[in-house]
Formats: C-alpha cells, structure tokens, sequence
C-alpha cells in the first residue's frame, strides 16, 4: 500500500482585501479629471461655481445627454450611428417652423408668426425624426453598419438643415422656449428632462 504524501497548497492571496490604485484610476479616471478640472475653474476663477453657470453648463449638457441615453443601447448591440446630431438639428429646425406657424414665419421674431404651439411642435419634429430614424435602423440590421454610409446620413441631414434654415436665424416662440430655455424653481428644464431619463 503506498502512501502518497498531500501537497500543500500555498495559501492564495485575497486581493480583495487590498486597494489596487491601478485599477481604480482605471475606473475612475474620468470622474477624477473632471473633479479635478473644476477644481482648477474654481480657483482660476471664483464665478465659475456660481449656481448660474453651473446650471448652464448642466442646460447645455442635457441635450448631448438625452443623445448619449439613446445611443449607449446602439453601442451595446455593436452598431453606431454619427447622425444623431444632424438629425436633432433638422428635426429642431422643423419643430421651430411648426411653432412659428409655418415655412413663411419659421424664424420672425414678434407678432408677426401666427405659432401651432409646441405640441404641434413636438409632434412635427417626431414626424420627422422618427421615420429617418427608423429606417436607418432597419438598414444597419439588413445591411450591417457602415461607417461611411452613417456618415453620409450625417452630411444628408446637416444639408437638409442649411437648406431649410435661413441665414438669419431667430428664437422660437415663447411657449416652445420655455421647454428648452425654462426654469422649474431655477432648475433648468432641459435638466430636469435628462435627469428623468436616468
């Protein structure tokens, strides 16, 4: 009968006790910079924190937020689209002429527009995005995704946009501003839109 002898087993090492830096700066290396770059702001230049530019910069922010909400699902399933942008700025430009009342008054300032109101707006600038939307969509999952076709897609919708727009560009009426330049007790409105999305 043979006796075979047990090996011992060196003890594993619990790093999960420890703190690895690496790993964390790895993870929080974004979050980090900009903590420290506000930092900086505020020392370069006290105004900076002031609850005035805070909120505008978290107004300007929001936008590019709500864009970033939808597009993190279309990178997760491996694909990527580049008109987003264009297409917000064309179907903006559609909503501002159907709050306006029409291709006439799309961009007057005063009493001259006769104005839909902004669910009109609302509605118009859906009409538009959705369907181009859409079918870029089908076409990524038919086709693949193509970098130079969602480039294309972008120029499309920018020319559209110059196209639609006049050079003198001008304030949409007072109801649909209130959406993108209101206030509810100082809090931007387009904030409060992205952080409901959250």
């Amino acid at each position: 009968m043979t006796v075979v002898a047990d090996k011992q087993q060196p003890a594993p090492t619990d790093k999960a006790n420890g703190f690895d830096a690496f790993s964390f700066l790895a993870r929080f290396a974004p979050l980090i910079f900009l903590l420290v770059l506000m930092a900086v702001f505020a020392l370069l230049e006290p105004r900076f924190v002031s609850s005035v530019n805070l909120f505008n910069v978290m107004r300007q922010v929001s936008i590019t937020g709500l864009l970033a909400i939808g597009m993190t699902f279309v990178i997760l399933t491996a694909g990527i689209d580049l008109s987003v942008g264009s297409l917000l700025a064309f179907a903006g430009l559609a909503a501002a002429a159907v709050a306006k009342g029409g291709l006439q008054d799309r961009f007057t300032v005063g009493d001259a527009a006769i104005g839909y109101g902004w669910p009109l707006a609302l509605l118009a600038a859906v009409a538009v995005a959705w369907p181009a939307a859409t079918c870029r969509a089908w076409r990524s999952q038919v086709e693949g995704a193509a970098l130079c076709r969602h480039a294309g897609g972008m120029s499309a919708f920018r020319g559209a946009a110059l196209l639609f727009a006049p050079a003198d560009r001008s304030p949409a009426s007072s109801p649909t501003s209130r959406v993108g330049q209101g206030r509810i007790l100082t809090v931007p409105v387009p904030v409060i839109i992205f952080l409901a999305q959250r």
